[in-house]
């Protein structure tokens, strides 16, 4: 490979790890494909089609928000309304009391409603493939999918209609009333709803902060515990590994499918699938040990091991090969690239 090449894949920024959240399905390599089985992808495809109210357990970085984009994407019945619902970053009233939690929920559902009828050609266009191009100049398909009720317009006027009902119904104090309320207008529109809080786990991104435990004991204490006792709906909630040690995780938990999201087995195999899959979105058909050398992906899968995190993992990678670049003497990325960038990431305190 030579240095233009290798110059090339990093031009594509062929190993993204910064993604949002609509970017992440066509990147995964589902588990179920690199450990065998269906523990995971598979788990979550049969819960979403039977209202499965499921925890998905991982540390930050392990894969969670991917392989639930992945199986949202690829695997949603035409039935299922999915509704995301950002927590992470939404006020204390929010997250801690079930009334505000259920506004907040509303609030968003109402929006996305009022973005499905004022934009529905769009939509439709986003529902097709997307086409992306790699560095070679060569397209690639990708099926993101879509939420297919926001295309039925009386459903999103319903609920447009409706939204300072629920809103007083939830002031009044019928929380479970208003949400269950909420649930039937889809269902008397042949459309079932499910919730994703796939975000909850960034709280713990304050570790010497006693704040997150706080937050996720108290979400987990009123709210989840109302959705999965009161409010008949599927829902598919993100649980960082720290939590499951939680008072008020532990006494909800034997409501909940608890669906993990396993280590790599195989991390210098494995890693150099995900490693080629991205390469092959990015439109790069180049072999891998032309990109790196044998003996540096063999460091790469020890740094996962020693922190199993494919995020930062991803994220060592692409610096290893800003670094060999760095050095006019090197066409590949060598062993000292990946242990300088991995030192490097440590120092940054990537993917903590």
């Amino acid at each position: 490979m030579t240095r233009s090449q290798l110059e090339s894949l990093r031009a594509a920024n062929a190993l993204p790890h910064t993604l949002r959240y609509d970017q992440l399905a066509p990147y995964h390599v589902p588990f179920d494909e690199l450990c065998g089985g269906r523990a995971v992808e598979g788990e979550l495809a049969h819960w979403l089609a039977h209202r499965g109210r499921v925890a998905l357990i991982g540390p930050s970085g392990s894969g969670k928000s991917s392989a639930l984009a992945w199986v949202l994407a690829h695997r949603t019945p035409e039935n299922l309304a999915i509704l995301r619902i950002p927590i992470a970053l939404a006020d204390d009233d929010t997250v801690k009391t079930t009334a505000g939690f259920a506004r907040h929920l509303i609030r968003r559902v109402i929006a996305t409603a009022r973005l499905g009828d004022g934009e529905t050609g769009n939509l439709r266009n986003r529902a097709a493939d997307t086409v992306r191009r790699g560095g070679d100049g060569r397209r690639r398909s990708h099926s993101f999918g879509l939420n297919v009720w926001m295309l039925k317009g009386e459903l999103s006027r319903e609920l447009m209609r409706s939204g300072d009902e629920f809103e007083e119904q939830i002031s009044a104090g019928e929380v479970v009333e208003g949400l269950q309320r909420l649930v039937e207008l889809f269902r008397a529109r042949d459309t079932d709803p499910v919730l994703v809080l796939d975000d909850t786990d960034t709280w713990i991104a304050r570790p010497h902060d006693r704040q997150p435990a706080q937050l996720a004991d108290a979400f987990f204490a009123r709210n989840v515990r109302m959705l999965a006792s009161e409010i008949d709906c599927g829902f598919i909630l993100a649980v960082h590994a720290s939590y499951l040690d939680l008072a008020a995780y532990r006494e909800i938990a034997p409501r909940l499918e608890r669906i993990r999201i396993p280590q790599l087995g195989r991390p210098e195999t494995d890693l150099a699938r995900i490693l080629t899959h991205r390469l092959e979105i990015a439109g790069l058909d180049v072999p891998l040990d032309q990109i790196f050398e044998p003996a540096a992906l063999t460091v790469l899968a020890n740094t996962y091991e020693d922190l199993p995190d494919v995020r930062r993992t991803i994220a060592t990678a692409a610096s290893a090969i800003r670094l060999a670049l760095e050095n006019d003497d090197l066409d590949r990325v060598t062993p000292a690239a990946v242990r300088a960038a991995a030192a490097e990431g440590t120092a940054d305190g990537a993917g903590s």
